[in-house]
């Protein structure tokens, strides 16, 4: 009720109303909150400004954060200036909501020097400055990070915030850094650093971390598929995706990948569940992976009840029909398991008889 009320005051569009929105924008989600408040800019004008200032300097830090979390959709630079002020705020849910403020102002410079706050006390705040300049991602933010990283005099919790926002960037610098500070990490600062590669599943740093898994050492390759296992479903759909693109020189290594960190397997076992649904899916997928772990399970599903399984298999079939399908063929069948060999010999006379007709 309270918000509906809020909504209805700010949609009457008196100026008697804005101060009363404005103390209450915190009871409202954010994007509402962001929209309500450009409506008050565009019909209040000079008095807006003079109301949201009036705010800023008042003792209510909980009001403050709320209104500087929305200002940015007013697109009024003046407000950038005490947003600024407020990084130095002494309620660390204020700061947030600068730094993110200058984030969506796209104010470059001043959130490049709100690195010095990965020093700040709060925990929460060093995250959120972290995520802050890793998505703001320009290559100034980079080598400042990196530099931090490095840093053998730095404390560890400035280095755990500078991997934090080195995992929310989406730049293929970003994954190269991470894997730079693999070569001369142990301990808990190595399990933050995986960490923090297991959340880049977008398709640029995947696809950087595919690329660089291809030539890395040992020690390395260990690290990194750990790093792949973590992502769980989202790094298989991201893989998948790039499946999708087609992308010769990575195919080899996205299959490598998935048999490697156990994907493969995690898929055929879903041509044991219940639901066709999934096993029809699990049966697309294993038939698009192509290798011989894949199509170990597909020969599996090859006598599946359900008709879209079968039809799933028999279209991967038709890929074993070539000399690289043979040679997996001939794997097959000396599997140690009695119902691959016995499939396997199913599928070879299933393309004998289509290579007759």
């Amino acid at each position: 009720m309270r918000i509906d009320a809020l909504k209805l005051l700010a949609q009457l569009k008196k100026p008697y109303c804005l101060q009363h929105v404005l103390e209450n924008l915190a009871i409202l989600p954010l994007d509402e909150a962001r929209y309500f408040t450009t409506i008050l800019a565009d019909f209040s004008g000079d008095l807006f400004n003079k109301r949201v200032e009036g705010i800023l300097e008042s003792d209510d830090a909980h009001v403050r954060a709320s209104l500087i979390a929305a200002l940015p959709a007013t697109g009024i630079k003046e407000f950038v200036a005490p947003i600024r002020k407020a990084l130095k705020d002494a309620d660390p849910e204020v700061r947030i909501a600068a730094v993110w403020a200058l984030h969506d102002y796209q104010e470059q410079r001043a959130l490049n020097s709100t690195v010095e706050m990965l020093r700040d006390p709060v925990e929460r705040v060093r995250v959120q400055v972290a995520r802050a300049l890793g998505s703001h991602g320009t290559e100034t933010v980079l080598d400042r990070l990196k530099e931090l990283l490095f840093d053998e005099n730095e404390v560890s919790t400035v280095k755990k915030a500078a991997i934090a926002g080195l995992s929310f960037s989406e730049t293929r610098g970003s994954v190269d850094v991470l894997v730079e500070k693999l070569r001369d990490m142990t301990g808990e600062l190595k399990d933050e650093v995986i960490r923090a590669l297991a959340e880049k599943h977008d398709a640029r740093s995947l696809t950087r971390m595919i690329e660089v898994f291809k030539d890395a050492e040992p020690k390395i390759r260990e690290a990194m598929s750990e790093a792949f296992k973590r992502m769980r479903s989202r790094g298989e759909e991201s893989l998948v995706s790039l499946l999708d693109e087609d992308i010769p020189s990575l195919l080899p290594l996205i299959y490598n990948i998935l048999e490697e960190t156990g994907w493969v397997e995690s898929i055929i076992r879903r041509l044991a569940k219940r639901d066709p649904k999934e096993r029809r899916e699990a049966a697309a997928l294993l038939a698009r992976i192509g290798t011989r772990a894949a199509f170990r399970g597909i020969v599996l599903a090859a006598r599946d009840p359900d008709e879209d399984v079968r039809v799933e298999v028999t279209k991967a079939l038709e890929y074993l029909n070539t000399p690289e399908g043979a040679e997996i063929l001939s794997d097959l069948e000396n599997d140690p398991d009695k119902r691959v060999r016995k499939y396997t010999l199913w599928a070879l006379e299933r393309i004998k008889a289509r290579n007759l007709d």
